[in-house]
């Protein structure tokens, strides 16, 4: 069942859909034409003691040429119009990038809405297909042969119904899958971004742990998933295998009997698998149809946002400030953090906002900037004139590889005086971590002050503890320059615990006390315990000196329960079948399907003879049997093969983040956003190798010898005739198509690893971008995404 919601992004690219169906329509008449003068080729050669068909021949030729240009058109219009939608959605989720409470927008716009693709791409294709095929198919069969006809429009209506029924039974668990995917996505970014610390505590080791275990429940809740997915597939492939086993059967003991002549015989049983077929494929393209509606699902959650009554207006003029009745009430504390009945201040002023933590001075300064969480209850009047610069209680600096990146209309002239000296040409890790916290911090005071210098009249610059982690000397710097830019008409409010800018503003407003604590009865439990952790105590006699290296030990730490569990869970997952297991179920699959032809082809040719009946008992069963077999083979090759291919993605996962473990503290190149894609896309890209690359070029590595040899045995020179077409099939394209993807694989991942880093970086910044609109923020992701 299709989500309605898709179909609606659908109609927004209606051109690219109208292709698509005009491309659906020539399918389905260049599939009907083929059956057509194949069947009376065959029957020329069958009873016709004269030559084979000219026209016959010619439509033939010119349906392998209609087919694969269609082939080729398909994909790149399916490609367009997905694209399009994809850009169009992601614009959308761009939106949400300076809402605070949105944070699975990171992984949603950057790589997660890029699943719309692969519906586009591949399911509404499918989608197309099936509506026009199967009527077709059956007028034709229905002219040809109502008896056969009947068969297929009885069987035809139970592919959706199984389809539906199998859909609603595996669509809570795909949510669930992709849910926790975004969870497992979220956790390596997590990880890799805090494994220096996680060393630095020891417990780098037991992050890698973390992350095994973490993938072992996804791939158990993946393989669960796909096993119903699957078992949806192989029920509408034993529909259409066994729709095609009575139809032979049936045209077969007809044609003995003489009730029938073969070239209707031939066209109903060409044509029974083709009414089947795009259904069948259409119910395979499940799981890109769940992920494409669980990335629907969380745009939908993230496009809700909660009202406010907060009044918020940004005026031009010169720079101030008017706060009438500001409160915020945050979820789970009682009181309004901050209340403020009054506030008002003008250009030309130094105003220290003071009070305890916890007392709202980062609120009051969001809520100036427009930049408060959305799960904020906020009411009140918060009136801006001039333009809003920011700096954040946390310096980003988004989007800067070099401190000239980052300084942005600031200066090194300006640095210097903010006693920093740094050359604009020095490369800067993903917000500035290469630099200490004092270095940052000026670096970023310096970027916003510039910006600020350019119109200083018209400019309220608002700052979140401008002078933490300063020495005296540099602290003295930057109040100077604080106190110049609001000489020259610039409104500086700034929040502030240290004396030295509180002594240097013009006045300070207080918050008041802090909010009351919770109570002490609540973290009773906690207090009353006193156990402690062994593996933090010094070791009896061990030297003061010698504290700090007990650290070390947490490395070697496991707990045997632990340990003991995860060795039998490795080893069960060790007795679970292989990829070889996989190649020799999809090898007999692929035997079955060319049995199953081959034998009701036989059946066909031989019961035009009208020979006794008793003489096709064997074909009779034998089309039966690999009818089911068929099938059967290929759902236990798909189950096994991904439950090998995931358990694998687990390992290789394992292996990366424990690398990247032992490299840290220290240079890890590239961005946050650039790792993650190293770590997990570039992971699954392994399995979709494994899986859909490996596993087919095995299957046909060893199947296709074993049926060449049969054709060898029954005609020579037809194994000589399908030698060359084979060769190419199955050696040339594979090996030119690798190619081609070598050579333009880097070109196609780096713009996607560039936009899942500045949308991340974006969001981590959207206080300090925000306050200059929306639009700041979105920037360097709309280019990224622009980008070819």
């Amino acid at each position: 069942m299709t989500d309605r919601r898709l179909l609606a992004l659908a109609r927004g690219a209606w051109v690219g859909v109208a292709t698509l169906v005009l491309v659906g329509v020539l399918q389905a008449a260049s599939t009907v034409a083929a059956a057509l003068a194949a069947a009376s080729v065959v029957t020329a050669l069958v009873v016709g003691p004269g030559g084979v068909p000219p026209a016959a021949i010619a439509v033939l030729a010119s349906v392998v040429v209609l087919r694969s240009g269609l082939a080729w058109l398909e994909p790149v219009v399916a490609s367009r119009t997905g694209e399009r939608v994809v850009e169009r959605e992601r614009e959308r989720l761009l939106e949400r990038l300076g809402h605070d409470d949105a944070p699975a927008v990171v992984p949603l716009a950057s790589h997660g809405v890029d699943a719309l693709r692969g519906w586009f791409t591949a399911t509404l294709p499918a989608l197309v297909l099936a509506v026009v095929l199967p009527p077709a198919v059956l007028v034709v069969l229905a002219l040809a042969d109502p008896t056969s006809a009947l068969v297929v429009a009885v069987t035809l209506p139970l592919v959706p119904v199984f389809a539906v029924l199998l859909g609603w039974a595996a669509r809570a668990r795909a949510r669930r899958e992709w849910a926790a995917g975004e969870r497992l996505a979220g956790h390596f970014l997590d990880t890799v971004g805090g494994l220096a610390t996680l060393r630095l505590f020891g417990r780098s080791r037991r992050a890698v742990e973390a992350v095994e275990e973490l993938g072992e429940q996804h791939r158990a809740a993946s393989t669960r998933v796909l096993r119903v997915a699957f078992l949806s597939s192989t029920a509408l492939e034993l529909l259409g295998t066994l729709s095609v086993g009575l139809v032979a059967v049936g045209a077969g003991v007809r044609l003995v009997e003489g009730a029938m002549a073969l070239y209707p015989a031939l066209v109903a049983i060409l044509l029974a698998g083709e009414a089947h077929r795009p259904l069948r494929e259409a119910g395979a393209r499940f799981h890109d149809n769940a992920r494409a509606t669980a990335v629907l699902d969380e745009r939908d959650a993230l496009a809700s946002t909660p009202s406010s009554s907060l009044a918020r207006s940004v005026s031009e003029g010169p720079a101030q400030v008017r706060v009438r009745e500001l409160t915020v009430r945050h979820p789970g504390r009682r009181d309004a953090t901050p209340s403020v009945p009054a506030l008002e201040a003008r250009g030309g002023e130094l105003v220290v906002v003071a009070g305890p933590s916890g007392a709202g001075k980062t609120t009051l300064l969001r809520a100036l900037a427009g930049t408060l969480d959305d799960a904020a209850a906020a009411s009140g009047v918060v009136e801006v004139r001039g333009r809003l610069v920011v700096l954040g209680q946390h310096p980003q600096l988004p989007h800067a590889a070099t401190v000239g990146e980052a300084l942005g209309a600031g200066s090194p002239a300006l640095l210097r005086r903010l006693d920093l000296d740094l050359a604009p040409s020095l490369p800067l890790a993903e917000a500035g971590r290469s630099l200490s916290s004092g270095q940052r911090r000026r670096l970023a005071l310096a970027g916003v002050l510039g910006d600020a210098h350019a119109d200083p009249a018209s400019t309220v610059v608002l700052l979140d503890e401008p002078t933490a982690h300063l020495d005296g000397v540099s602290e003295q710097a930057v109040v100077a320059e604080l106190r110049a830019l609001a000489g020259r008409g610039a409104l500086v409010l700034a929040v502030a615990h240290r004396p030295a800018l509180r002594a240097a503003a013009d006045r300070v407003v207080d918050l008041g006390v802090a909010p009351a604590a919770t109570p002490p009865a609540a973290n009773a439990p906690f207090a009353a315990s006193t156990r402690t952790n062994d593996a933090f105590a010094p070791r009896a006699g061990a030297p003061a000196s010698d504290a700090n290296g007990d650290f070390a030990r947490l490395e070697a730490c496991e707990r045997p329960a632990e340990h003991a569990e995860r060795a039998i869970a490795a080893k069960a997952r060790q007795r679970q079948p292989g990829l070889g297991s996989a190649v020799v179920l999809g090898t007999g699959a692929a035997v079955a399907g060319v049995a199953l032809t081959a034998s009701a082809a036989w059946l066909i040719a031989r019961a035009a003879a009208q020979p006794p009946i008793l003489t096709l008992s064997i074909a009779v069963v034998a089309v039966r049997g690999f009818a089911v077999a068929r099938p059967v083979l290929r759902h236990l090759e798909r189950v096994t093969a991904h439950a090998d291919g995931l358990a694998r993605v687990v390992r290789w996962r394992r292996r990366v983040v424990a690398a990247l473990a032992e490299r840290v503290p220290g240079a890890v190149a590239g961005r946050r956003g650039h790792l993650l894609a190293r770590v997990t896309d570039d992971v699954d890209v392994r399995l979709d190798g494994l899986v859909r690359g490996v596993l087919p070029l095995a299957v046909a590595g060893l199947a296709l010898p074993v049926l060449l040899g049969v054709a060898a045995l029954a005609s020579p020179p037809m194994a000589a005739a399908l030698l060359p077409g084979l060769a190419v099939a199955a050696l040339g394209a594979p090996l030119l198509a690798a190619l081609v993807a070598r050579r333009t694989a880097p070109a196609v991942e780096r713009p996607v690893d560039d936009l899942r880093a500045a949308v991340g970086e974006a969001y981590a910044a959207r206080e300090e971008l925000a306050a200059r609109g929306l639009d700041v923020v979105r920037a360097r992701p709309r280019a990224t995404a622009a980008a070819p």
